[in-house]
């Protein structure tokens, strides 16, 4: 089956860098796989199944003590949370002395941190099921 997306990989794509053309097949790979599921489930072949998901609440605000007591209650320096948060020493530290807040982003990986549970449970297990077993 000769598609858009076998045309579009093998001419578009010799122009490209090697790393590009990596994503690009990696994308249409992607694509040629959800038709497929499509095509099944046309043909009556898989089930859709629905997925609820439970989005928690948005991140509270993160007062300079907050972040402080978090990071102390998690035993990482600051140094430690900065690498794992993936922002700098200064920055955690200016939320650490009130001199900034933590952006919304970063105020919902704190809320992780603090409460990674709610997080886990919130993620959807399976979204297609083939008849009689599950897809994934």
């Amino acid at each position: 089956m000769l598609g858009l997306v076998d045309v579009y990989d093998k001419n578009e794509s010799e122009d490209l860098p090697a790393s590009q053309r990596g994503v690009l097949s990696q994308i249409a790979d992607g694509l040629r796989r959800d038709l497929e599921d499509l095509r099944l489930y046309a043909q009556g072949e898989q089930e859709l199944v629905e997925t609820k998901l439970s989005i928690p609440e948005p991140p509270r605000s993160y007062a300079a003590a907050d972040v402080t007591a978090l990071r102390s209650k998690l035993q990482l320096s600051q140094s430690s949370m900065a690498q794992l948060m993936h922002v700098s020493v200064k920055t955690v530290q200016s939320w650490e002395q009130g001199v900034r807040a933590p952006s919304g982003v970063a105020s919902r990986l704190l809320q992780i941190l603090e409460a990674p549970e709610v997080f886990v449970d919130a993620l959807p297990k399976k979204s297609l099921r083939r008849r009689g077993s599950l897809a994934g």
